[in-house]
């Protein structure tokens, strides 16, 4: 999946252990710094602009997926 493949490296982990269900309690690298880069790889890998809002709301891949939806990204 796209997003997996954006989201595994600013997490430091394989595509392959992601899922729907990971968040900041299921991968420890998933702080407050790797949300700003979350943030910067989704808006370069998407072609979209996340608002502050949207920023605070990186904290799962459930949530990353209802923004990019949002914001009219077919998530493959």
């Amino acid at each position: 999946m796209k997003l997996f493949r954006a989201v595994a490296p600013v997490l430091d982990v394989d595509p392959s252990e992601l899922s729907v269900e990971s968040s900041q309690n299921t991968i420890i690298n998933w702080d407050s710094l790797a949300i700003i880069n979350l943030a910067m790889a989704l808006e370069s890998e998407f072609l979209i602009s996340l608002s502050a809002e949207d920023i605070t709301r990186l904290r799962s891949i459930r949530e990353i997926v209802n923004i990019l939806q949002m914001r009219g990204v077919r998530i493959e």
